[in-house]
């Protein structure tokens, strides 16, 4: 009870030092500042929305042609050299369905990487916190162990002197060794928090200490609740729902758009040569294979998104 007053009374006591080594200090908003764009953290988070800018672009390209050239030539027989073009023409409306998937997609990843960018601003702002707590604690426990250390001093001299009792004295130096202890345990915090800090500010942390600033004013108790519907984790989630509801159109697509071809063909014989155009189409018959896996697959993530 008696160190408990002791170390209480030199706590309201203790001079603050912050300022005093003349050392130069970090504001939270430049250690925010200091993520840029190009840093490993930001380029980790914004991926997943260039991987889906990347798929709502291939979901908006037209499909290739495909050039096709022979020549047959038989031993005696006529000759027959042919060329022509074949193309798919997006007729079935999956390329439609295909591409507002993508756009769902693209939006929920969007709102995923703005979610992803509050969260990464939340951890640096926690790491900053720690690294400042731990400074102040640090600060005060060096004012408290200076102040103790003066007393416990006078203490030993009052009771070389036969002035005070030595048990006084000895308590005095008891409560300057354990002062000592807590801010050899403070000195271990502090550089723990230095080192979480320095792994994100690309600048030199060694003669640099947070900038003190006052306690933001307190929330109003009573107020409009908070608009959840805005959150963009939320929207994320909301935007892969719709995006799981067009795949399951898309799934349900059963047959598939003609590919046409258009070419020329020309035979010579030895008697006469005949040329013409040549004109095509072809379709895949859905007999085996009639999407069943697509649809189960589109129907177990629209469950999931649901959920």
């Amino acid at each position: 009870m008696q160190r408990a007053r002791i170390v209480l009374f030199f706590c309201f006591l203790a001079p603050t030092a912050l300022g005093a080594q003349g050392s130069t200090t970090l504001t939270e908003e430049e250690l925010i500042a200091a993520v840029t764009a190009d840093h490993p953290a930001a380029v980790a988070v914004a991926g997943e929305r260039e991987i889906a800018a990347a798929e709502a672009l291939r979901a908006s390209l037209l499909p290739n042609p495909a050039v096709q050239a022979s020549v047959e030539e038989p031993k005696g027989a006529a000759r027959e050299t042919a060329a022509g073009v074949t193309w798919t023409p997006p007729l079935d409306g999956r390329r439609a369905l295909r591409r507002e998937a993508a756009e769902k997609g693209l939006a929920a990843a969007e709102s995923r990487l703005e979610a992803a960018r509050f969260r990464l601003r939340l951890d640096l702002r926690a790491v900053y916190a720690d690294w400042a707590f731990a400074w102040e604690r640090r600060e005060l426990l060096a004012g408290q162990l200076s102040r103790i250390g003066e007393l416990a001093e006078r203490a030993r001299a009052r009771a070389s002197a036969g002035e005070i009792p030595g048990l006084a004295a000895r308590r005095f130096t008891l409560e300057e060794a354990q002062a000592r202890t807590d801010l050899g345990r403070a000195e271990a915090r502090l550089a723990a928090a230095r080192a979480a800090v320095a792994a994100w500010y690309p600048g030199n942390l060694q003669d640099v200490r947070p900038a003190s600033r006052p306690l933001p004013p307190a929330a109003p108790a009573a107020g409009a609740p908070p608009d959840l519907a805005r959150r963009p984790d939320l929207i994320a989630r909301e935007r892969e729902l719709e995006r799981a509801e067009v795949l399951r159109k898309l799934s349900a697509r059963i047959f598939e758009a003609p590919e046409l071809g258009l070419g020329w063909k020309r035979i010579e014989d030895t008697s006469a040569d005949a040329s013409g155009p040549v004109v095509s189409a072809g379709w895949t018959v859905p007999l085996f294979d009639r999407r069943q896996a697509d649809r189960r697959e589109a129907e177990a993530r629209l469950s999931t998104a649901r959920a």
